[in-house]
């Protein structure tokens, strides 16, 4: 098993669409919105500057963006009858889930850890606390978000289900207040999407509980918002798997 895993990450992570868009992507957005411009380096009461609260945000949405592809991967290859290949080897359904699921937290690890050091290189300033938490709470939150691209690779599988399933992430992404800061009823929009929730909580200790526009957060709030996605994707993407399976 464990050679199985470490051979199926490294083709994953060895994709050129996983290198530019999961690790390149962000950092070049990292670097222009949070790096290298005047205000990365003003400190927050927290004792964090401006650049580390945009490096975990581009570290959870590149986290994401890869849980999402790895998830959509084996929404394909259970839309296109790989059970019934995988029922003349000896690993079961379950046993490929549990597989799979390794597969879609390893990847999210990847581009985290290198958003990290280019932060870590650069400009990015915390306490070691925020440090520690803000990386686990990245690598633990985003990968339940694999459900949302193995739904889509379950209902319309082929190829075409991975640029969807980015397409979608990179949309959510924008309307959870990712990226530029969202006010008004951009806001009050952001707050009801589906990554609103998990990325508030892995900047938690960064913003002392604000908005990246300075609106005070609640946690009870943000703590329902990724359980109530979290449980419907896991929901939604059992339903695809079962109505997949009876396709076959």
């Amino acid at each position: 098993m464990k050679h199985a895993i470490f051979i199926e990450l490294k083709r994953v992570i060895r994709q050129p669409s996983f290198i530019f868009f999961m690790i390149i992507m962000p950092i070049g957005i990292y670097a222009s919105l949070g790096a290298f411009i005047p205000e990365a380096k003003i400190v927050l009461p927290t004792g964090a500057n401006i650049s580390a609260l945009m490096m975990v945000q581009m570290a959870f949405y590149s986290a994401v963006l890869a849980a999402a592809s790895v998830g959509a991967e084996t929404g394909v290859f259970r839309a296109t009858g790989w059970g019934r290949t995988l029922s003349l080897t000896p690993l079961s359904p379950s046993g490929f889930s549990f597989f799979r699921l390794i597969i879609t937290y390893a990847s999210t690890i990847v581009p985290i850890t290198l958003i990290y050091l280019f932060g870590a290189f650069t400009f990015a300033a915390m306490p070691l606390k925020m440090w520690v938490s803000s990386y686990v709470l990245c690598i633990v939150l985003s990968g339940v978000f694999g459900t949302l691209g193995q739904t889509i690779g379950s209902l319309i599988g082929g190829s075409t289900a991975l640029g969807i399933a980015s397409g979608t992430t990179v949309l959510i992404s924008f309307m959870s207040d990712m990226f530029n800061p969202a006010q008004g009823k951009m806001y009050t929009l952001a707050q009801y999407m589906p990554f609103f929730g998990a990325k508030s909580l892995t900047t938690w200790q960064i913003t002392d509980g604000h908005g990246t526009s300075g609106q005070s957060l609640s946690f009870a709030w943000c703590t329902g918002n990724f359980v109530f996605w979290a449980a419907l994707l896991i929901g939604v993407s059992w339903w695809a798997t079962r109505f997949t399976k009876s396709r076959d």
